[in-house]
């Protein structure tokens, strides 16, 4: 069966298996190494954990630059911040320096994401040939974030995907917590109206 064949009172039937295998896929990181590390905002709660993940790639040397996309604001423990700005002051916590940063401060949504950082990118580095990127985002974002990454970011970028380290929202732990569940089942109806809009291949499972 597949994606788009369901509506959304067959979502809701779906097992904890099907939804599983639909929402996180089996991405893994690839363990390869690119020009900048994109790190996708999203509420504060998951945001640590994504920059965490990002700085990691950055202190193992895969990539010399991260760029933190989000212009959203919440209210943190700093007081009202953008995504990008609360995702920076988390990277230097974890020792990245300034230099290394990037910000993009305008995108509203996981497609504005893209569209933006491929001007900033465009502005700053000037790629010409084949380059990697990684975009680092919760393991259940990380599906529906790479297939928009595949058709916005530049057609000569080559893309991976780096799910952060995550306790409670893993493939294999998200139907133990209540706000995991919540977050899982609304990623399943994103993705969703993601490839009923054309921005992602159909989904069979």
């Amino acid at each position: 069966m597949k994606l788009s064949q369901l509506n959304d009172s067959m979502l809701a039937d779906l097992s904890i298996e099907q939804v599983t295998s639909i929402v996180f896929g089996n991405l893994k990181d690839d363990g390869l190494s690119g020009i900048a590390a994109i790190l996708l905002g999203g509420k504060p709660l998951v945001l640590r954990e994504r920059a965490q993940t990002a700085a990691k790639l950055y202190h193992d040397g895969r990539v010399p630059c991260i760029i933190p996309t989000g212009g959203v604001q919440w209210e943190t423990e700093l007081g009202l911040m953008s995504e990008a700005d609360y995702m920076a002051h988390l990277l230097k916590e974890y020792k990245v320096p300034d230099n290394a940063i990037l910000l993009e401060n305008q995108a509203k949504t996981t497609r504005e994401n893209m569209i933006y950082t491929t001007l900033l990118l465009e502005k700053t580095f000037h790629p010409r040939g084949k380059y990697r990127l990684y975009i680092v985002s919760s393991p259940a974002h990380l599906r529906r974030a790479l297939a928009l990454a595949q058709l916005y970011l530049p057609r000569n970028a080559l893309i991976s995907g780096c799910p952060a380290q995550s306790d409670k929202g893993a493939a294999d732990n998200w139907m133990l917590d209540d706000e995991q569940v919540a977050r899982v089942y609304r990623e399943l109806g994103l993705i969703k109206k993601t490839i009923d809009h054309g921005d992602m291949e159909d989904i069979e499972f």
